[in-house]
């Protein structure tokens, strides 16, 4: 809640954040969009700067998986208080299923929901998030770039790591002219056709 927003919102001595967006595990908490939570456990969020925006998640970080924290908030002018049960964390990039390619040249792995915050993504979005495309490769040769999520592949849907390694372990047995994925990066979608030269392949 930086002070200009604050003074926006007639709430000049009030220091906290501001929810902005609530995921699906938080649809029956008691939270609501535009709540200013102000307190956590009684302790003060001191909050009203750009600078000061790890000083929440520091606060929420000291406390384990399961344990019932009490916030209390601001609501439309009114002072609320929501006891919430906090989640587990949600498991980090690194340990999401990943899929390499050594003949196409390019890496993918699950999204997260950490991807789907920093990227602003639905909440359902599904796909392969690409992580790295191999220089001169027959993927960079057909324009798949690094961060774009690979919705599909010569029309079939891909969920996961799982489908698109399904999907390409089949492509391998047959042989098709050419691969084309349809990506998303960013806002924009786009289609990338791979035209590899199976014979190359061990």
């Amino acid at each position: 809640l930086t002070k200009p927003l604050a003074k926006a919102m007639k709430l000049e001595k009030t220091r906290g954040v501001r929810l902005t967006r609530l995921y699906p595990q938080l649809k029956d908490s008691g939270f609501k969009v535009g709540d200013i939570l102000t307190h956590l456990d009684g302790k003060v969020i001191d909050a009203s700067e750009p600078a000061h925006a790890e000083r929440f998640p520091t606060m929420i970080r000291r406390y384990r998986a399961k344990k019932k924290v009490k916030f209390t908030l601001l609501r439309d002018g009114a002072k609320e208080e929501v006891v919430y049960k906090l989640p587990r964390a949600p498991r980090p990039n690194r340990e999401m299923a990943k899929y390499k390619d050594e003949f196409l040249g390019f890496t993918a792995r699950d999204l997260s929901v950490r991807d789907r915050i920093g990227q602003r993504l639905p909440e359902t979005q599904k796909g392969a998030l690409i992580i790295e495309v191999a220089s001169g490769g027959w993927a960079q040769l057909g324009r798949v770039s690094n961060n774009g999520i690979i919705l599909s592949v010569n029309g079939e849907e891909v969920d996961s790591v799982d489908d698109l390694e399904a999907i390409l372990d089949a492509a391998a047995k047959t042989k098709p002219a050419s691969l084309v994925f349809f990506i998303r990066r960013g806002i924009n979608t786009y289609y990338a056709e791979v035209r590899p030269d199976w014979s190359n392949r061990e």
